[in-house]
């Protein structure tokens, strides 16, 4: 086991001030265990950690109630304050040595049912978490995915959670509480169950007439039954056990008896505090406790309470919404009363959800759901919603309870694990691209290098006389070596331009260019490679220039890869080169009668490594990394560019620039 803590005086504590977030963490992985510990100590909460490797000794940690640094033969770091009590919150692998998945989690909430307990996942198992939050987890870290901030961030949430549901029980214990007390009667006895003091009203119930008149009796002496005597006041107290009493002029009533036990610090009983309630006419209180016992019962997050009817237009009415439902929506519990679930619902509200919880209610049934809700400043934020009837003492629906969990970060979080997931996808598939084509462009005119090397060696070898070299084949072969280094050479220097546009280490510099000057200088270039190919290469240009604010290196990179692309993808007809002013911008299209693409397949040409056909056995000749170079110098211009293509149609690829100044371009 290891401790470790932070003193950053930045931090915030999620106590009172000054207090330190004391965390147990449970990984028996050495390497995620140091990384988790990093983590805590970088990220915003002051936090000590207590580290353990095994189910075992979590558990015996946690039945011991106290850190690391309190065990005989361990210093305590000066920040970390003494403690004799449970962690605030319990960092918890699904995998140990032993114990795994759900299980651990019970155990856990077994061993400390009121620590928060944060569930440590890989990658792939995201419904391991959802099912150890079903067994009692609080939140779930993804182990891939953690950062300092998200660490801090979601031990301090699951405190901090952990304390409204405190909240909520303390809440739903006064309310009980204040029910139960209504003309009560309260006592004192000690630790032999005699009176040591009562309330008139306790008096008054028994027949004693005066409150001291009880002072030296045994209660359980007033128990019209006397087997109840053994049923309470015993250590572990009493809670709401109903008992029949002797009162006045030796009638019966059900007095509702609460009793709790304070001990001293050996554990023997000290006193009982108690309160009999006469239940007796009990009805309406039942009624009103019913209902708030089931909400606050419910209430993991926010609570409403509604009328039973009417079901139509405009709704049941809103009788009581709890402070979670507050904090959630924004509004105050005096904005809801009155109104109805309705002001919620907003333009991304789903219909069919609310088709099935009108069906639910006509049926009368719990009912169970998701959905888009509003809060007061108009920010949607995806609830869950969980709606039960609380019916009468005849069966009938009395009111409808809805508990309702924010679940926006959560499905945010799984969103992000299907992008994730796809992405790794696309990357893995961008990489067998890669490595088929790199593979072809590289090993292909290597081949031809090596091998019309060789056939230059033979037949200069093999001639007796240097008027028997075969100067045609020499020349054929050097021309074949030529044109295989130059393709290499263009490998190379497209995936080297691409490197260093990523890498910010091309300088452009932005200044007014002529864009028909430049793209008639390229089509001048690539002509007669167009005519060998039996391709026209026209140049189009309005009168006069088209000033652009672009570098001329980087401009003539982008030319050049949308001409050659044209030129190569077009086996007749014509491409065409257009410089001209639109809008506000200036413009330069290429446009060929070529092979053209489907729309799908346009949208993806420009990722790197991509061709409309790609592997060894593909038809085009090219690494995919020209269009890819062209849209990275374009964007660094300030420039875009789009196409439109029709498979068999041809393509026509339009280039965007800024336009320069007049003052500028003359």
């Amino acid at each position: 086991m290891h401790g470790s803590s932070s003193s950053d005086n930045s931090k915030t504590s999620p106590h009172s001030e000054g207090e330190v977030l004391q965390v147990l963490l449970v990984e028996d992985n050495p390497g995620d265990a140091r990384l988790f510990k990093e983590y805590l100590a970088e990220g915003p909460v002051e936090a000590s950690l207590q580290h353990e490797e095994t189910l075992e000794d979590c558990l015996e940690a946690l039945r011991e109630g106290r850190t690391q640094n309190e065990r005989p033969g361990k210093e305590r770091s000066g920040n970390e304050r003494p403690r004799d009590q449970e962690p605030d919150v319990l960092a918890l692998d699904l995998g140990l040595p032993d114990s795994d998945g759900i299980e651990t989690v019970k155990a856990a909430v077994a061993a400390a049912p009121t620590v928060p307990i944060v569930v440590l996942t890989g990658r792939d198992d995201l419904q391991a978490a959802l099912k150890a939050q079903e067994a009692g987890a609080m939140e779930y870290l993804q182990k891939e995915e953690l950062t300092p901030a998200l660490v801090g961030r979601t031990l301090r949430w699951s405190v901090q959670r952990r304390g409204m549901q405190a909240k909520l029980q303390q809440r739903d214990a006064w309310i009980r509480s204040i029910t139960e007390r209504l003309s009560a009667g309260v006592f004192r006895a000690g630790p032999t169950g005699r009176i040591e003091y009562a309330n008139e009203a306790l008096a008054e119930m028994l027949g004693a007439g005066q409150a001291d008149q009880l002072i030296g009796k045994d209660l359980t002496g007033f128990y019209a039954d006397p087997t109840d005597r053994g049923r309470i006041l015993a250590k572990e107290g009493a809670s709401k056990v109903e008992i029949e009493f002797g009162g006045r002029g030796g009638s019966v009533f059900v007095g509702l008896l609460s009793v709790t036990v304070a001990y001293d610090e050996n554990g023997a009983v000290v006193h009982y505090d108690g309160t009999v309630t006469d239940i007796t006419g009990r009805i309406r209180r039942k009624k009103q406790l019913r209902m708030l016992s089931e909400a606050v019962e419910q209430a993991a997050e926010s609570v409403i309470i509604t009328e039973a009817r009417p079901l139509n237009e405009p709704g049941p009415q809103i009788q009581y919404v709890n402070s979670a439902y507050e904090e959630m929506t924004g509004y105050s519990e005096a904005e809801m009363i009155g109104e109805t679930p309705r002001v919620l619902q907003g333009p991304e509200t789903d219909r069919d959800v609310l088709d099935s919880l009108r069906e639910a209610l006509e049926a009368g049934e719990k009912w169970q759901g998701e959905t888009t809700n509003y809060r007061k400043d108009g920010e949607p934020y995806r609830v869950q919603w969980n709606v039960a009837p609380v019916r009468g003492k005849d069966g009938e629906i009395e009111h409808w309870v809805s508990v309702q969990r924010d679940v926006t970060e959560q499905k945010e979080r799984e969103q992000e694990l299907v992008e994730a997931k796809r992405e790794a996808q696309r990357m893995n598939q961008l990489k067998s691209a890669f490595l088929a084509n790199m593979s072809h462009e590289i090993r292909t005119p290597l081949t031809s290098i090596l091998g019309f090397a060789e056939a230059i060696g033979e037949e200069a070898g093999s001639a007796g006389e240097p008027e028997e070299i075969d100067l045609a084949a020499l020349r054929r072969f050097s021309s074949l070596i030529e044109r295989s280094g130059h393709r290499l050479m263009s490998t190379l220097t497209g995936v080297l331009n691409l490197s260093k546009l990523q890498a910010g280490e091309m300088n452009l510099d932005l200044k007014p260019v002529d864009l028909a000057a430049e793209a008639e200088e390229v089509a001048r270039e690539l002509r007669p490679r167009a005519e060998k190919n039996g391709i026209e290469l026209k140049a189009e240009t309005e009168d006069g220039p088209v000033w652009a604010r672009a570098d001329a290196g980087g401009l003539q990179i982008a030319l050049r890869n949308l001409l050659s692309n044209a030129i190569k993808y077009t086996e007749e007809g014509e491409v065409r080169v257009h410089a001209r002013r639109a809008e506000n911008m200036a413009a330069v299209e290429v446009e060929d009668t070529g092979i053209g693409m489907d729309s799908e397949t346009a949208q993806e040409l420009f990722e790197a490594f991509k061709q409309a056909s790609e592997g060894v056995g593909r038809e085009y000749e090219g690494t995919g990394l020209g269009l890819t170079v062209t849209k990275e110098v374009l964007d660094q211009m300030g420039g875009s560019i789009e196409v439109e293509t029709e498979k068999g149609e041809g393509s026509r690829f339009t280039v965007r620039l800024p336009v320069a100044g007049q003052a500028e371009g003359a």
